[in-house]
């Protein structure tokens, strides 16, 4: 089954980077597996994973994310979606920076065979104490999609908006949540998610998730609006 698959990708994937963080690249953290249940196109019980990378180099951070999620229905596929994304920041002092930003989005049963996005704007961190981190990001770029049914390309300048906000309300547990807005002319495409996480020990956690994902624009009577709700361990390195 694709998701037995995709979990055992996702640990040797994990290997490999926790590996690399014993050298001397720098780069840290965190790996995901977890149970997820989703509505609207599909409704199913399934599995995900999750890789996000990060190195700090002077005035310059690069990320790196990878998602993967699967599900099967009595032997058929129901959900797959592939998600890679990679962001360039360029510090200009200690709130501000430039970045730039690419996002490739693989849904097989979402209106979109595929999205993929390119964007560069301005970030600042609004917010840094104990217990509240607040930044945001507003830019602009270039957005390819294909519809499913159809197999028409959409070309589109898009704009972006980014919130990334984190509330520590005790020592082992946290409030997040994450904002992304791609819009365009032919189709805004809006994700939310929010997580409370619980520290096991110094390594791992338990992570409570709940995604909205929506598209202004479907074809084919599609839903507009996706939801995952998850369970996720979550190990940081």
């Amino acid at each position: 089954m694709r998701v037995s698959i995709l979990a055992g990708l996702v640990l040797v994937s994990s290997g490999v980077v926790f590996a690399q963080d014993e050298s001397e690249d720098g780069w840290s953290g965190t790996g995901q597996l977890g149970y997820v249940r989703t509505t609207g196109n599909s409704e199913t019980e399934s599995v995900n994973a999750q890789i996000d990378l990060s190195r700090l180099s002077g005035p310059w951070t690069w990320a790196l994310g990878l998602k993967a999620l699967g599900a099967a229905d009595s032997g058929d596929t129901t959900a797959e979606r592939y998600e890679f994304s990679t962001k360039l920041d360029r510090r200009i002092n200690e709130q501000s920076y430039w970045y730039g930003a690419f996002r490739y989005d693989d849904d097989r049963f979402s209106s979109y065979e595929y999205q993929g996005s390119l964007t560069a704007g301005y970030g600042r961190n609004l917010i840094a104490s104990e217990k509240h981190q607040l930044s945001g990001e507003i830019g602009a770029g270039y957005r390819q999609a294909k519809e499913a049914d159809t197999g028409v390309k959409q070309d589109d300048f898009i704009g972006r908006v980014f919130v990334d906000y984190k509330w520590v309300l005790t020592e082992t547990t946290n409030f997040t949540n994450v904002l992304l807005v791609e819009g365009g002319s032919s189709n805004t495409f809006t994700e939310n998610i929010t997580g409370l996480g619980v520290s096991i020990n110094s390594d791992l956690a338990l992570k409570l998730g709940y995604t909205i994902r929506h598209n202004s624009s479907v074809v084919g009577g599609r839903d507009k609006t996706d939801t995952i709700t998850g369970v996720n361990l979550v190990y940081d390195f």
